[in-house]
């Protein structure tokens, strides 16, 4: 898991964040929203997965949340 940006959006009160993970399968939006929540230590109420974007061939998965 490689977080790719970090981003503190201060008109909305919120932290964005885009990372990239590596997987055989698709990891969802349940697996995504674990994976965040182990790696910040933040409340899992807190953390709403936007979007999981992969390519078609290849391991990597694109993560945005915030």
């Amino acid at each position: 898991m490689e977080i790719i940006r970090d981003f503190r959006n201060k008109l909305l009160k919120r932290r964005e964040i885009q990372f990239k993970f590596d997987s055989e399968t698709n990891p969802g939006f349940a697996k995504s929203k674990t994976l965040l929540v182990e790696k910040l230590k933040v409340p899992e109420s807190n953390v709403v997965v936007k979007f999981v974007k992969g390519n078609f061939g290849s391991h990597d998965f694109l993560i945005e949340a915030f």
